[in-house]
């Protein structure tokens, strides 16, 4: 997995009792083989419908007036690496009158492999153009790989910086609506999202296990979520860093507290999307996840994309990210 451009052990529960890695190898074949014979995009799409980035109405939400940036914050100790930026609706548009307005909240998690110089520039157009619809829009960093990060500190930035969305509220010049906290990713950010989503899974003592501030929906743009699958296939020496070193024969509790197919089912919508021009992470990668949604009856939308690949949906005038952008608004509450 390409990075972007511009863009101690914890207690575990027993291990899943199913088989794992060669089960699901031979799964993976049979996915490759389906997706071959043209079959795949007609049995796991669900369409979202039509739209483009420039849309003046999606899914009941008005576009109006122009983002507004209000900074660089720093959520932890880290200066450099737990900061993020903060971009909310035109106050002349969406404040109702009010000083503090409240506002939904996307948390977006940018990818670039968990690397610790990826950043989450390349996603700055998309994260306005969701301020235009009446969302605050929170961009975090997180310590990464050949840095301080990997586990158990990637993922627990990641929980810290969706607990701090209350602290966002003086410098955003905003009330932040705790019940309405979208996550969004993509790629390795699309991995981060998903598995936050589940924190309320964890068993106590696993990173983000003390969540307070709870999703209401996820959608992952080209993520991936199966780390057992995703370490056996080429480019798994990046998973295996991003885990500490070990494979799933030496921890499988860490992988399955890491991995957000083991936190199915959720409660709340998955929407998971991806290209199947996707040669980053192909679709094979994902099929597994894409099967159990839809095995556990779990709440969101699966669309896969022809002609789509792993960097499209950045391009805030492209037809991917007016397809994600409907199905997470489509989650969010009255505009």
């Amino acid at each position: 997995m390409p990075k972007h451009k511009a863009a101690p052990a914890v207690p575990s529960p027993p291990a899943k009792d199913r088989p794992r890695v060669l089960t699901r190898r031979n799964a993976l074949r049979g996915a490759a083989g389906l997706l071959a014979g043209g079959g795949l995009a007609l049995t796991l799409t669900t369409p979202v419908g039509t739209g483009t980035a420039d849309s003046q109405v999606v899914a009941g939400h008005r576009r109006a007036g122009q983002p507004v940036d209000r900074g660089r914050l720093t959520w932890g100790e880290d200066e450099e690496r737990q900061t993020g930026w903060l971009f909310v609706p035109d106050p002349a548009e969406w404040s109702g009158g009010e000083a503090q307005p409240e506002h939904p909240v996307v948390v977006m998690f940018h990818g670039g492999s968990w690397h610790d110089e990826s950043d989450p520039s390349y996603l700055a157009d998309i994260a306005q153009d969701l301020a235009r619809y009446g969302l605050a829009v929170w961009v975090p960093t997180y310590r990464g790989l050949d840095g301080p990060g990997g586990w158990p500190a990637t993922f627990q930035d990641v929980s810290d910086a969706i607990e701090f969305v209350p602290e966002l509220a003086d410098q955003g010049r905003f009330r932040p609506d705790l019940s309405q906290v979208h996550l969004l990713g993509h790629s390795a950010g699309g991995h981060l999202a998903t598995w936050a989503a589940g924190r309320d899974k964890l068993p106590p003592g696993a990173p983000g296990a003390d969540a307070t501030v709870n999703a209401r929906s996820v959608t992952s743009m080209a993520g991936l979520y199966d780390l057992v699958l995703a370490e056996n296939l080429d480019g798994g020496d990046l998973v295996r860093s991003l885990m500490g070193g070990v494979t799933p024969e030496d921890d499988p509790q860490r992988y399955d507290l890491a991995s957000p197919i083991d936190r199915l089912p959720l409660e709340i919508p998955i929407n998971a999307l991806h290209g199947l021009a996707d040669d980053v992470i192909p679709v094979e990668a994902v099929q597994g996840f894409l099967d159990e949604l839809r095995a556990t009856g779990n709440p969101g939308i699966v669309e896969l994309l022809p002609g789509v690949g792993h960097g499209d949906w950045s391009d805030v005038f492209g037809w991917p990210w007016a397809r994600a952008r409907l199905a997470l608004l489509d989650c969010v509450g009255g505009p």
